[in-house]
């Protein structure tokens, strides 16, 4: 992409999720100034899925990243409480579905334990570990996934923060949120060397249309799905919290105003009751 002159290009640059790097971009420039370098990793066999934690805002999120290493394809899901679900979510949208894949990762209890019962609640055939020496950490081939989505975050953050003209608290909700929209809009937007996304290698193809996606906080209006819990409102003013999958179809977002059960979660407009809370 070219060096961000104008505006159109930088508010395209923003609804891709900051992907790829791009130098002319303040935020991006900031986030790689605030993550340190990482070593390279060797290549993987097929069908292998590399996992590590990262932590995020300092101490305030511990966050799990997943990568399978040969379409590229990212997953994060922000850990505390029973998350095997979540985990279970993201690892069928990364693709793991139908397929029999080995394990790269260290030997911390937490994070084994978190990713076995995501894999026995996720559509993968089988599994099976690979022993990682403890000395050489970096052989799981995880580092430089867990490198650039701290990018991502840091980079996104930034820019909420400009947009909003405000210091937002680490311990914000919206972070949790915010990690979910970078390993979505990675997946479909940031282009490796061969020109292609993580998304189109998992599909197998190249080019067709690409998800729609907005800047993060992003003020918009979207349709409920349920309309009748939002009588006379056809659509509904909302905060933009990113797309529902990688391969777009639904969002979520924070309604500003509320129906008869109080603020909600929306997916492509359906509220939840275990919604985002105000910044």
């Amino acid at each position: 992409m070219p060096e961000l002159g104008d505006g159109r290009l930088r508010l395209e640059h923003e609804c891709r999720g900051h992907w790829p790097y791009d130098r002319g971009c303040d935020d991006c420039v900031q986030s790689r100034e605030r993550t340190p370098a990482r070593r390279g990793h060797k290549h993987e066999t097929p069908h292998s899925l590399a996992v590590a934690f990262l932590s995020a805002a300092g101490k305030h999120w511990k966050v799990l990243v997943l990568l399978m290493v040969h379409t590229g394809m990212a997953g994060t899901v922000v850990c505390g409480g029973d998350k095997e679900r979540d985990v279970a979510s993201v690892l069928n949208e990364i693709g793991v579905g139908g397929l029999s894949v080995e394990v790269a990762t260290d030997n911390e209890a937490a994070l084994k334990s978190l990713v076995e019962r995501g894999l026995a609640a996720s559509s993968a055939r089988g599994y099976h570990w690979r022993n990682i020496s403890e000395a050489r950490p970096q052989a799981k081939g995880i580092e430089r996934a867990v490198c650039i989505m701290k990018e991502g975050i840091y980079a996104n953050w930034l820019a909420l923060e400009r947009h909003c003209n405000a210091r937002i608290a680490l311990e914000s909700p919206l972070l949790g949120y915010l990690v979910g929209h970078v390993h979505k809009t990675y997946n479909a937007y940031c282009e490796g060397k061969a020109g292609s996304t993580p998304l189109e290698r998992l599909r197998e193809k190249r080019g067709g249309q690409a998800p729609r996606s907005y800047p993060f906080g992003a003020v918009g209006f979207l349709k409920p799905i349920h309309p009748s819990k939002w009588p006379g409102q056809r659509l509904v003013l909302c905060h933009f919290l990113g797309m529902r999958y990688s391969t777009g179809g639904s969002c979520l977002g924070y309604p500003f105003s509320v129906d008869a059960e109080g603020y909600r979660e929306v997916i492509k407009g359906h509220f939840q009751t275990e919604g985002a809370s105000p910044v």
